[in-house]
Formats: C-alpha cells, structure tokens, sequence
C-alpha cells in the first residue's frame, strides 16, 4: 500500500507566513483583532475576536503539527537520527500551517459569498467564555456524543 500523501506535502512556506495570511483571511472575515501564541519559540496557534450577533466571541486555532509529524515519522524506515527528526518536525510545522491556511481560505469564500454567516465556520474554535477550552474541546469532554455503536 503506499504511503499516504498529504494536501502541501511539498510546502516550502514558513508557518510564521502561513500563520500571516490566516491572520489576513480572518479580518476580511470580520476579526476585529488576531493575536498569535508561541511554544518553545515556535508558532503554535492563532487566537481572535469577531462579533457574533453583536457580541464579542473569542476564537483559539491551535496547529496540531503531531499528527503530521506522525505519518511523516511513519514513512521512515528504521532508526533515525536526532537531526533527521528535528527535519521532519519542521517539515510537519509547515505542513500542518499551510492546511490551516487553505482550510481558512475556504471558510472565508463561504462567507464571502453569504453561504455562512460570519463566525460560522469558526464555531468550533469559540471559546467558552471564562476559558480557554474551545466548544469543540467543551463538547467532547461533557460526553455530548452518542454512544458508539457495540462492536
């Protein structure tokens, strides 16, 4: 079977830039302000405000660089170095920014062309107020899905 190929696998963008156009995307969509947030000195995700129906609503857009690093990492054969690692993990940090990117441009051409309000393809990444949980997060931990079916 091969490997599976990932959507900007080639990307050669730094995520600091991947992370700038989001930021552009996010104020056309209404963000009326965007701050960015750091781990170990490298981007880790996007945090912003936008008004839903009058009221200010808080967003955070972590980038889960792990699972890229993962099926990158899986592809390896054997034993691989510290350095070689360090590669593939900033390969995954690429990656995994320009796929925030290009989902971002999508959510916001659904708005642009009113086939979402808003806010509304971010809802996910809201907030509860008084956290910094998002509803998705929230949603999962309170057990808010059915039960799986019995195997």
């Amino acid at each position: 079977m091969p490997a599976l190929k990932l959507l900007n696998e080639t990307t050669t963008v730094p995520a600091e830039t991947s992370a700038a156009e989001i930021t552009r995307e996010l104020v056309t969509a209404g963000a009326t302000q965007v701050a960015t947030q750091y781990r170990l000195g490298k981007i880790y995700g996007l945090s912003w405000s936008m008004m839903i129906d009058g009221r200010e609503a808080h967003f955070a857009m972590p980038a889960r660089v792990e699972g890229v690093y993962k099926v990158l990492a899986a592809r390896q054969k054997g034993f691989f170095s510290e350095q070689r690692k360090a590669e593939l993990l900033d390969r995954a940090h690429r990656i995994a920014w320009r796929h925030l990117y290009r989902w971002t441009q999508a959510q916001v051409a659904m708005i642009r062309t009113s086939m979402m309000a808003p806010a509304e393809p971010f809802l996910a990444f809201v907030t509860v107020p008084g956290s910094d949980q998002t509803l998705f997060q929230a949603f999962v931990a309170s057990r808010a899905l059915p039960a799986g079916k019995p195997q």
